[in-house]
């Protein structure tokens, strides 16, 4: 399988070659990502995306690079450094190569346990409150079509308004009541997902946190530092 880091990006707030080569304990914060990817053995091949321009660009110039666009390729942020390899490992494994696209979560008490310093955004589910990781196991061939209205999305996420007429305002006011009650399932929301993009997409629900804890501002860096000081 190849594996592909994206670490490119316009924010230049962390170092002049983007937040992917900012340092924690003397080491480049992509390298601690390389690292967890080499210890799992279904990866074959590592490649880091770094064009300097925005992580959309950088998740195009991912996917076009297979030579084989049917084969399913695993996709990471540069800015993971908790990642690890067993964590890799398990998310690969309850992936069970049906779908189109995989993307993991993480439940809110996992997410408390092991990182009760961290404080992450959540979505109150019918299964649970979950929060999104940092990787993505996906067929090329199924995604490069729908980068335009990926992009389109990006653009409205400001813009309530205009985002509940793309997404369908029955869906977000469901995902909205959700929020308070917890009535939305899983399935109800990947249903959705297809609808939207024809897309056969699954949420893997890992019990890792260390996928979803990513670097956003510059002082999270001492916090990372911090935690990874053992």
């Amino acid at each position: 399988m190849l594996a592909y880091i994206l670490a490119g990006g316009e924010k230049t707030e962390f170092t002049p070659q983007g937040k992917a080569f900012a340092r924690i304990h003397g080491k480049q914060m992509v390298e601690y990502v390389i690292e967890a990817l080499q210890g799992v053995s279904e990866i074959e091949h590592i490649v880091v995306i770094n064009n300097q321009k925005s992580l959309l660009d950088n998740l195009r110039e991912a996917l076009q690079q297979p030579e084989n666009p049917d084969e399913y390729i695993l996709i990471a942020t540069c800015d993971v450094p908790f990642l690890t390899a067993d964590a890799v490992r398990d998310f690969l494994d309850r992936c069970n190569c049906e779908a189109d696209f995989y993307y993991p979560i993480v439940g809110k008490e996992d997410q408390e346990r092991r990182f009760p310093e961290i404080r992450r955004t959540y979505v109150k589910l019918k299964e649970g409150s979950f929060t999104g990781g940092n990787l993505f196991l996906v067929k090329p061939s199924k995604l490069i079509p729908l980068l335009g209205r990926v992009e389109k999305i990006l653009d409205l996420r400001k813009s309530p308004l205009a985002l509940s007429a793309e997404l369908g305002f029955s869906f977000v006011l469901r995902m909205a009541f959700s929020k308070l009650t917890g009535m939305l399932t899983i399935r109800k929301v990947e249903d959705r997902v297809a609808e939207l993009f024809q897309i056969n997409a699954r949420a893997v629900i890992s019990p890792y946190p260390e996928l979803a804890n990513d670097i956003d501002r510059p002082e999270d860096l001492l916090l990372a530092e911090n935690l990874l000081s053992g």
